[in-house]
């Protein structure tokens, strides 16, 4: 477990940086650990495990550096590892803004709702679950805003907002304020509401010094 979470970990560095090519030879090192000496039932599960997130992990850098035809491949992929439904598409709605390519088929075979909680099950730690979520949505609006859907980013996008806050997710809430600001113009009268109402909870928490404050 240690020394594949070695290689995971640092692949994942790595494409955090954009250096996909170097992320993809970090799976290689996780990708097949059966030949482990004295492997138990509890290894053998581990190194299933990698072998899943290997395959989930090519995937993911092969559409972040804008492989598009992969797409259902990769869909028939999560059909069968439902698990990694929610990890895996956050980074495909993330790719197809980094590469302004379409992936309306692949949200009409996974919708966005939070029974991806359920498909990811004890999988994942809860926490981490949370902040992917948040993240999806988060990116969802920006697929939506990117292709001149204002209405419905902005609906994500005021979800993602209260979801941020509810987390207490300072990083998410100040990437998300500017996206409203910019398209406040085209906003419905219930939306500016939302937002407004959204505001007062985090001015009201920031005077009783709580939650998430503004100046931190």
């Amino acid at each position: 477990m240690y020394y594949g979470q070695s290689f995971l970990l640092k692949g994942s560095a790595r494409e955090h940086q954009g250096k996909y090519g170097e992320a993809l030879d970090c799976v290689d090192g996780y990708e097949d650990l059966s030949w482990f000496e004295g492997l138990n039932d509890t290894g053998r599960a581990e190194v299933a495990k990698f072998k899943i997130w290997a395959k989930a992990n090519r995937y993911n850098l092969e559409v972040l550096n804008g492989n598009e035809a992969i797409l259902p491949e990769y869909v028939a992929f999560l059909k069968k590892h439902p698990h990694e439904i929610l990890p895996s598409l956050r980074i495909i709605v993330e790719a197809a803004n980094m590469n302004n390519f379409s992936i309306d088929d692949v949200l009409k075979e996974f919708p966005v709702n939070t029974n991806l909680y359920n498909r990811s099950g004890n999988y994942y730690v809860p926490l981490v679950n949370k902040d992917r979520y948040l993240d999806l949505i988060y990116q969802l609006a920006i697929y939506h805003f990117r292709r001149k859907e204002i209405a419905a980013g902005l609906e994500k996008l005021l979800y993602a907002l209260g979801y941020a806050i509810s987390l207490n997710n300072k990083e998410h809430f100040f990437k998300m304020v500017p996206w409203f600001e910019q398209h406040r113009g085209q906003a419905s009268a219930q939306q500016l509401k939302d937002y407004e109402t959204l505001m007062g909870v985090v001015l009201k928490d920031a005077e009783m010094g709580s939650g998430l404050r503004v100046g931190d």
